[in-house]
């Protein structure tokens, strides 16, 4: 058992007290997505989507949220709060895999560096993901809660709580895929925990065992269960999943993919943060630090626990192998919990006073520099978004100027070429947020009428596919945005062209 703080909250007495100030940290470090409705790329279209629109994705569960709890999911302020809430049971529940009893200090900092890893945010850009993810994070920590807890039970309860475990795992696959390297991640959390405090081998076996086939029969069940989703809804894979896999460049070039996949390693945690002053520092220097002094306390175990240690950053990089080398940002949720594993295993295990008192400090860096990085994308997630909306009223006034008294409805409005607004802030590798609807694609006519349509001008539609070849002469004629007659009336369709 952890030994109790100075003014740390018990955990089986005061549960909810625990859970109410996680949650209080989590909607600070939140508090400007709670106040603000900035739009990222994609958010256009799933405003308007129908509920079942992901399950071509695999994730069926999005459907299962939409249907069972609220059908908009491009909304602010209210998904953040259920999110904070539903982070916040799955962090208790995950100290109480680690056999913690007490809420201090140290344990509400590191939670606040997890929430604030900024990871979650690359996520949680996309607003349709945010109530699935909160219900992912608390179903697949859940899942790895009963398989710790089911040891010592009577088969019966044992063989029940493998069969919850998987449905909830499969649940958390189905809000998005790379749950299943997320719960994995716990499991050698738990298994590099109970090495350091003297289990034995055969012991860490057997728990890696029922985390390796609760996640083998997630997979399963998912699997099943979409297949399910897809007959009754009528849908077909994505081509989006398609692009995706690229199982056969592992076998043509291994070597090349393993090399991509280290380098996004490393990105994660460091090298995509330098544009951010010191944070990839603070986010490097506070994991080596960690690593070191775990290896160091290992003693005779060192081998074993640098071998887990390995697996435990190794393991959400398990898609690469399957896609090529390199994945979005936001697909590496088991991040911010290797971040947080790592500190919470150094504090606890690294013995020397000092030692504690430094992870301590370096888990209160790493909120700060993430909190830090948060605010730098919002900062250019919002000016880009004024930039797009000026853009948008002024395309709409000149389209009105255009059209004269003759005012058809709809609007038809085709968009030609794209403007790359500037920024003194950085952008994420990987992320959209911060990028402008006019420029996303290199530029597309329909994600722009949509953001228009979004922001309030609902009688503009795009100009079929099929009808813009015909407009191509009249384009080659037409100055550039913001140029007098780059705005231009022809038919019933209004031209606006912004690039060459």
């Amino acid at each position: 058992m952890m030994t109790a703080h100075f003014g740390a909250i018990d955990l089986n007495r005061n549960a909810a007290v625990a859970w109410v100030c996680l949650v209080a940290l989590c909607l600070l470090i939140y508090s400007f997505e709670l106040s603000n409705f900035n739009l990222s790329i994609d958010e256009e279209y799933y405003a308007f989507s129908a509920n079942d629109s992901l399950i071509n994705l695999g994730r069926w569960s999005h459907a299962a949220i939409r249907y069972l709890i609220w059908d908009q999911p491009i909304l602010p302020f209210a998904p953040l709060i259920v999110f904070a809430m539903l982070l916040a049971r799955a962090h208790l529940l995950l100290l109480g895999m680690l056999q913690v009893d007490r809420l201090g200090g140290f344990e509400l900092i590191a939670f606040a560096a997890f929430a604030a890893f900024p990871v979650w945010y690359a996520q949680l850009e996309f607003l349709i993901n945010v109530l699935p993810v909160g219900f992912g994070i608390l179903a697949a920590t859940a899942a790895g809660w009963l398989l710790t807890m089911a040891q010592h039970k009577s088969p019966l309860q044992t063989a029940r709580n493998w069969l919850l475990a998987s449905l909830l795992m499969a649940f958390a696959i189905g809000a998005y895929q790379s749950f299943i390297f997320y719960f994995l991640v716990i499991g050698l959390g738990v298994a590099t925990d109970r090495l350091l405090h003297g289990s034995q081998i055969r012991e860490i076996l057997r728990l890696a065992g029922r985390f390796a086939g609760v996640a083998i029969g997630a997979v399963i069940l998912w699997y099943l269960i979409l297949q399910i989703f897809m007959f009754g809804f009528d849908k077909q894979t994505a081509p989006y999943v398609g692009s995706f896999f690229k199982a056969s460049a592992f076998f043509a070039d291994p070597a090349a993919i393993v090399a991509a996949a280290g380098t996004q390693l490393i990105a994660i945690y460091v090298t995509n943060w330098l544009a951010f002053g010191s944070a990839a520092y603070v986010f490097g220097g506070a994991l080596l630090a960690a690593i070191a002094g775990l290896l160091i306390t290992a003693s005779n175990r060192r081998l074993l626990v640098g071998l887990l240690i390995g697996l435990i950053f190794v393991t959400p990089m398990g898609l690469n192998l399957l896609t090529g080398g390199q994945l979005p940002l936001r697909t590496f949720m088991a991040a911010p919990l290797v971040v947080w594993l790592m500190l919470f295993l150094a504090q606890r295990h690294v013995n020397m006073g000092p030692a504690k008192r430094g992870f301590l400090v370096l888990a209160a860096l790493i909120a700060i520099a993430g909190i830090f990085v948060q605010a730098t994308v919002h900062a250019r997630a919002w000016s880009i978004l004024k930039h797009d909306q000026n853009l948008a009223m002024e395309i709409k006034m000149r389209s009105m100027q255009a059209l004269g008294n003759d005012i058809p409805n709809p609007i038809r409005i085709d968009i030609n070429g794209f403007i790359a607004p500037q920024s003194v802030y950085p952008m994420v590798p990987t992320t959209t947020a911060g990028a402008s609807f006019f420029e996303w694609d290199g530029g597309s006519p329909h994600r722009m009428v949509r953001l228009m349509n979004l922001i309030g001008y609902h009688q503009f539609v795009s100009l079929a596919k099929a009808r813009r070849p015909a407009f191509a002469v009249v384009y080659r004629q037409m100055p550039v945005w913001p140029r007098a007659g780059s705005v231009r009336r022809v038919g019933d369709v209004i031209l606006v062209k912004l690039s060459p």
